[in-house]
């Protein structure tokens, strides 16, 4: 009995779709245990680090450090802004007293010469 391509066609699409689902199992089946092995050891992994954050110490001196480095960077700014504020430029009122372009120059209070 010959068939023809439409039949031919539509045998191998129903197998297909017949042996698709057990495939699909087949491979699950395969990548469940990889999965499961991979997430125990990315665990164990996390587990030692855990453990190991824990086993670290934190003495008395290890929280002061920080807080202390703060307080100089504090300091510190604090001091270069006062700095700042101290230092500017007084006005001095002898040069507040001479006026006067290149070709002129007085002097309005004489005895500061």
């Amino acid at each position: 009995m010959k068939m023809n391509k439409e039949e031919a066609i539509s045998d191998l699409l129903s197998a297909v779709i017949a042996i698709l689902p057990m495939g699909t199992m087949f491979v699950i089946q395969l990548i469940i245990p990889v999965m499961v092995r991979t997430n125990e050891k990315i665990q164990a992994e996390r587990d030692a680090i855990a453990l190991m954050e824990s086993a670290q110490e934190t003495t008395f001196l290890s929280r002061l450090i920080p807080n202390v480095l703060l307080a100089l960077c504090a300091a510190f700014v604090l001091n270069f802004i006062l700095i700042l504020f101290y230092s500017r430029e007084k006005k001095n009122p002898d040069i507040e007293m001479m006026s006067g372009t290149c070709s002129h120059f007085e002097v309005k209070k004489p005895e500061i010469m």
